[in-house]
């Protein structure tokens, strides 16, 4: 499954907001489904990456189903779910 995290984590330590993605044409629907780790086309994350100068592996990850505690998202944190961690 698909996850966002690294998103909202980079936008966090660049000191940006969500405004800068909607403020270059990412739609409210796009960043609906970026918050509860939707689907979205190619286009979509290349504009992504465009906009923030990364690439994909920058903003998401693929992590097997199993390895997430949470599969609903969480009220915190924008909806991304918990990861279940090794102690």
């Amino acid at each position: 499954m698909v996850y966002y995290r690294k998103l909202w984590k980079m936008l966090e330590d660049k000191g940006l907001s969500q405004k800068i993605l909607t403020d270059n044409g990412i739609t409210s629907r796009v960043m609906d489904s970026l918050r509860h780790n939707g689907n979205l086309e190619v286009m979509t994350l290349v504009k992504i990456c465009d906009i923030l100068d990364c690439q994909f592996g920058d903003i998401m990850e693929n992590l097997p189903a199993d390895q997430v505690r949470d599969k609903e998202p969480s009220k915190n944190k924008g909806g991304r779910p918990r990861i279940k961690t090794e102690h």
